[in-house]
């Protein structure tokens, strides 16, 4: 990012965001997944991962709000099968 080079960055980030939750690190990769969206706001596979990990971790209001906005994102672009995976948030019973 420093280098000016933030398509880049945000290439290597995104990778590292899979590499974190697989090694169980979730705040990590939901702190990446914030940096990126900060940097690329548009990487709407990000909205949808950042909401997976959240809601994995048991942060459902964060979740929520990553799966709708992925949803709405969808719906306005007209891809509505993919804005379904958005709405498909785990459900918090409390």
């Amino acid at each position: 990012v420093r280098l000016g080079q933030v398509e880049r960055a945000v290439e290597a980030y995104t990778h590292a965001i899979d590499a974190y939750a697989e090694a169980g690190l979730h705040n990590n990769a939901i702190a990446l997944c914030n940096k990126v969206l900060r940097l690329a706001p548009t990487r709407d596979e990000v909205t949808l991962r950042l909401g997976q990990i959240s809601a994995a971790q048991g942060f459902f209001a964060d979740a929520r709000e990553s799966f709708l906005r992925y949803a709405e994102r969808m719906q306005r672009a007209g891809r509505l099968d993919d804005a379904g995976r958005g709405r498909t948030a785990p459900r918090h019973a409390g």
